[in-house]
C-alpha cells in the first residue's frame, strides 16, 4: 500500500492513520483479494505514544490492548459491517526498512464517505443548532451505540461527535430547509429523515457477557430515553472533548440492585442558578508526589460511591464567621482539563456600582461576572482515571494555579485572568462536604481553537502561523522567566482579546483562503494565557539558565510546534 494523506483522529496514544491506495498483490493467503482504491490504515506504532499522562502507560502493552479491542469488536459487529461501521480489511504486519525492519501493525479499514459529526457541526457551531436536529442526531447515535451493545461490544467510552460519520445524504440540495429554525447550522445540511450514520474507532471498548446484553435488551427503551435526556443536557454535541461519558449504571446494573446509597450526578450537584457561599481558604499542602498517579500496588478502579463517601468524610470544617461572598453559577464552559476542575462563569452576589461595572460585598469589589473553576474529585473522569488518586490530583492541581498565580501576580489582568482568591463551599445537599473553588477574572474575547478550530487552522497562512507562535512562545518563556514553566500549552487555553481596530473590510494578510485573513491582525495581538495546572516550577538556577539561552530554546521549540502543527492540534502537552 502507498499511504497518501495523514488524518485527524481522536486517539491520543497509538493509532496514526492515514489514507492508502493498495498495490495489488496476485494473492493473499492462497486467495485473490480485491480491495477498494482508497482504504484508512490504522497504524499502531508504540515508538510515536502519545498523549497526556503517556508516561504512566506501557506503550507496547497498549498498543497490544486496542489492537485486540479492535479487531474482536469487528469480529463481533461483523454482519454490521458496510453499513453503520466500515469495512473491516484485515490486521496485517509491516517492517519498516529504514529502521531495522522493526515491524508495526496495520488495520485496513473502508474509506466511509461523508464528514464526522465534529467537521460538520464544530462546537461553536453546534451551541446553535436547533433541538430538532440535536435530538434526530442523538437518537441516530444511541440506536447504534445499544445495537452494538446487544451484540456485547459497548463502545460508550468513546462515542465522541468526532467518531460518528455522517454519510452523505443525495436529496439535499441549497434549497431544501429541514428544520424551522432559520439560525440553525444544520438547517440546510442535515435531513433529519435520512440520517445514515456510522461508528469509526474501537479501541476503547467494553465487551459484555450474555447476562449483560439479556438485560440491556429488556431495559433498552428507558435507558435510550435516559441517557438521551443526559446527554442534551451535558451538552454532548458542543462538548470540545466527549470521550470521557462513562455509560450510566443501568447498563450493567438491575434497577432492582440499586445501592442503598448512590452517588451524586454531576446536573444535579452543579447547575444554572446555583448559589454556592465561599469562605477564604489557603491552599492543601502541596503532594511530594506531582503526577497524581496511585503506586503500582493500589492501581484499581474505584467507584464513585468510594469518592463521594471519602469527600464527605474529609470535609473541610468551616470557620463560624460569614462566608466571604456568594456566587450564583450561570453558564457551564467548555474546558481543555478532563480531570478534576468544573468550570462556571458566575455572578457575585452583592451591591452593584452605580455604573454596574463591579459589585461589592462587604469586603471586596468583583466584576459583575467572574469564571469560577471549582475542583470536585467525585467526578473525576478521563479514559486513564484509574491510574491516579483524585484526591491527590485536586490538591496538586489547586496548590499550582494558586502558586503560579502569586508568582505571577505582575501580569495578572494583562496576559494572564486577574486571580480573585482560592475560596472553599460546601454542599449542603450532600452532606456538607467541600469543594475548592478558584475566582478568576471572565476574559472578553475567545480562545484559538474556537477562533481557529483545526479543520481550519489548516488553511492559515505563514504569517498568521508565525505571529500567534512567536505572542504565545514570548508568554511561555517570560512566565519560565518568573519561574513558572506551562507543561498545557494548547491553542485552546490561549485568549486572544478583541481588537479594537479590527474591521470587516481590512485584510492582514495576502492569502486570500487564509481564515485569518479579516480576523486577526498580526501586528495587534494581545493574548491571554489561561489554566496553570500542570505546570513546572524552576528554581532559580534553571531560571537564569533559561534567560541566557531564551532566543535559542525560543527558535527550537517553534520549529518544534510548527512541525507537530500546533495550531491545528486538538490536544497537545510542550
Amino acid at each position: 500500500m502507498t499511504l497518501e494523506k495523514r488524518l485527524l483522529i481522536s486517539s491520543s496514544h497509538i493509532s496514526h492513520v492515514w489514507t492508502v491506495h493498495v498495490r495489488e498483490n496476485p494473492s493473499h493467503n492462497g486467495m485473490a483479494t480485491k480491495y477498494p482504491p482508497l482504504l484508512v490504515a490504522k497504524i499502531f506504532d508504540p515508538l510515536f505514544f502519545g498523549g497526556k499522562g503517556a508516561d504512566a502507560f506501557d506503550a507496547f502493552l497498549v498498543r497490544d490492548i486496542n489492537l485486540y479491542t479492535e479487531v474482536k469488536a469487528y469480529e463481533d459487529l461483523k454482519h454490521f459491517q458496510g453499513t453503520v461501521i466500515p469495512q473491516f480489511y484485515g490486521l496485517f504486519v509491516a517492517a519498516l526498512p529504514a529502521q531495522r525492519n522493526r515491524p508495526v501493525y496495520i488495520l485496513l479499514l473502508e474509506e466511509v464517505p461523508g464528514k464526522d459529526l465534529y467537521r460538520i457541526l464544530p462546537p461553536h457551531v453546534a451551541e446553535r443548532v436547533c433541538l430538532k436536529h440535536k435530538e434526530a442526531i442523538l437518537e441516530g447515535v444511541l440506536n447504534l451505540l445499544f445495537d452494538f451493545c446487544e451484540c456485547g461490544v459497548n463502545p460508550m467510552e468513546d462515542m465522541r461527535p468526532r467518531n460518528i460519520i455522517l454519510r452523505p445524504q443525495k436529496h439535499v440540495v441549497s434549497e431544501a430547509q429541514f428544520c424551522t429554525t432559520d439560525s440553525c447550522p444544520a438547517t440546510r445540511k442535515i435531513d433529519c429523515d435520512d440520517l445514515h450514520l456510522v461508528m469509526v474507532d474501537f479501541e476503547s471498548i467494553e465487551f459484555m457477557d450474555e447476562q449483560d446484553r439479556t438485560w440491556n435488551r429488556a431495559h433498552r427503551q428507558e435507558q435510550v430515553k435516559d441517557l438521551k435526556s443526559r446527554l442534551l443536557e451535558e451538552q454532548w454535541l458542543e462538548v470540545l472533548h466527549s470521550a470521557n461519558h462513562q455509560p450510566p449504571t443501568q447498563m450493567s446494573q438491575p434497577m432492582d440492585q440499586e445501592p442503598a446509597e448512590r452517588p451524586p450526578k454531576l446536573r444535579k450537584t452543579y447547575y444554572q442558578g446555583l448559589d454556592l457561599q465561599l469562605h477564604a481558604s489557603h491552599p492543601p499542602p502541596t503532594p511530594a508526589s506531582n503526577t497524581g498517579l496511585m503506586k503500582d500496588s493500589a492501581i484499581r478502579y474505584v467507584k464513585p460511591i468510594e469518592l463521594y463517601k471519602q469527600s464527605i468524610a474529609e470535609r473541610t470544617v468551616l470557620p463560624s464567621t460569614p462566608p466571604a461572598l456568594t456566587i450564583t453559577l450561570e453558564k457551564r464552559l467548555s474546558t481543555s482539563t478532563r480531570r478534576v476542575p468544573h468550570v462556571w462563569t458566575a455572578h457575585v452576589r452583592g451591591k452593584p456600582s452605580v455604573n454596574g461595572e463591579t459589585t461589592r460585598t462587604t469586603e471586596t469589589e468583583y466584576p459583575p461576572l467572574l469564571v469560577a473553576k471549582i475542583f470536585d474529585p467525585v467526578f473525576f473522569d478521563g479514559e486513564d482515571a484509574d491510574l491516579f488518586d483524585a484526591f491527590l490530583v485536586r490538591d496538586i492541581s489547586v496548590s499550582s494555579e494558586v502558586k503560579s498565580y502569586e508568582k505571577l501576580k505582575h501580569l495578572q489582568g494583562t496576559v494572564l485572568a486577574q486571580f480573585y482568591g482560592l475560596f472553599v463551599a460546601t454542599l449542603p445537599t450532600q452532606h456538607n462536604r467541600s469543594v475548592y473553588i478558584i475566582l478568576l477574572e471572565k476574559v472578553p474575547g475567545n480562545d484559538l481553537y474556537h477562533i481557529l478550530p483545526p479543520d481550519v487552522a489548516e488553511d492559515a497562512c505563514p504569517k498568521h502561523r508565525d505571529a500567534i507562535l512567536d505572542n504565545a512562545l514570548n508568554l511561555l518563556f517570560d512566565f519560565c522567566e518568573c519561574g513558572v514553566n506551562l507543561q498545557d500549552m494548547n491553542p485552546r487555553n490561549i485568549i486572544l482579546r478583541p481588537q479594537e481596530h479590527e474591521v470587516s473590510e481590512a485584510q492582514f494578510c495576502t492569502t486570500d483562503n487564509c481564515p485569518a485573513a479579516h480576523r486577526i491582525d498580526c501586528n495587534d495581538l494581545h493574548l491571554v494565557m489561561i489554566d496553570f495546572e500542570s505546570v513546572e516550577f524552576m528554581d532559580e538556577q534553571d531560571r537564569a539558565a533559561i534567560h541566557v539561552s531564551r532566543q535559542e530554546q525560543s527558535e527550537e521549540l517553534k520549529l518544534k510546534l510548527q512541525e507537530n502543527k500546533w495550531l491545528e492540534s486538538r490536544m497537545l502537552c510542550v
